[in-house]
């Protein structure tokens, strides 16, 4: 396929950021490295290329009989040209932009912070499909049928609406919480029965990503000699444990009182967890888990698991 030149009417709007900078140069480094390796090792490159490691280094091809050895490269040495290059240009970046040809002049003209802004929406749609293909698994689809397809979509999307609503308010709020910090902090949320006389009656243990609370902090001094290991009540404790964790808030807690919910407290019952997650609509036989019902029943009629 032959290259041609075109020429487009575009403008480019020129940005530098010294986070980039930083970020690029350690990178450079990094190619260095690679491609002095490369080099010191005389190693077949392949066909010579302008990005990556490859592209800081000079080649030469390699004259031999055997097919695939002519169709390689072997690297001689370092291309300082480009290196230098690479460090003036660190932490620069371009977006190219052309208005659309149905507009009048002043309508085409367009400030410098309105092209970025446009730019950055484009960055959060990318980001949106990446969320889509990773947190939500939109691919691969393991169903056949249309309707069951057209289903998964819609739910990956409508999913992606709730995530995006909610950063919202939590950026309202001052909370930055990506994408996936909320829905790790969503998926691990989880609340344990306590077996009881009935499912009704049980008593419930929140379950959140936070520090146990058997730790040595909690539960004594944490000496290795037994004499020195003074060991608290298992009440007191809980009351430590329970302390640290109001005094720093967990994510999901943060999201609870986004929402307009309450955080739950570390042991608690059905009755309060549905008050304090809005769920009064919900009867209790529906609120435990099938699997914990079922045990719970076995458990109460003396039948082993």
């Amino acid at each position: 396929m032959k290259k041609r030149k075109a020429e487009v009417n575009c403008q480019i709007v020129y940005t530098f950021s010294p986070e980039r900078q930083a970020r690029d140069l350690a990178n450079l480094e990094e190619q260095i490295a690679r491609a002095s390796q490369a080099v010191k090792e005389g190693r077949l490159v392949g066909n010579p290329c302008k990005s990556g490691w490859r592209g800081l280094i000079r080649v030469q091809c390699e004259d031999t009989k055997d097919k695939e050895e002519r169709e390689k490269y072997r690297a001689c040495g370092l291309k300082q040209d480009v290196i230098e290059e690479r460090r003036q240009t660190a932490g620069y970046g371009a977006n190219v932009w052309a208005p659309p040809p149905e507009q009048n002049e002043s309508e085409r003209r367009l400030s410098v912070m309105q092209v970025l802004s446009t730019y950055h929406k484009l960055v959060g749609i990318e980001q949106c499909f990446r969320i889509m293909k990773s947190t939500f698994s939109i691919r691969p689809v393991y169903v056949r049928l249309s309707q069951r397809i057209i289903a998964h979509c819609y739910l990956c999307v409508l999913s992606l609406m709730m995530l995006r609503a909610l950063q919202e308010k939590l950026q309202a709020q001052s909370i930055h919480l990506s994408a996936q910090c909320i829905s790790r902090a969503l998926s691990e949320a989880m609340v344990v029965p306590i077996p009881g006389s009935n499912v009704e009656s049980a008593t419930f243990l929140n379950i959140c990503p936070v520090e146990r609370f058997h730790v040595a902090r909690y539960t004594g001094k944490g000496k290795l000699q037994e004499r020195l290991n003074d060991m608290v009540d298992s009440t007191g404790v809980w009351k430590r444990f329970e302390a640290d964790r109001k005094a720093v808030a967990s994510d999901i807690d943060r999201i609870l009182e986004t929402v307009g919910l309450k955080p739950l407290n570390l042991c608690t019952s059905l009755k309060e967890i549905k008050r304090r997650l809005g769920l009064h609509t919900q009867p209790d036989s529906v609120m435990p888990a099938p699997e914990y019902v079922a045990f719970n029943n076995r458990a109460m009629a003396g039948k082993p698991e």
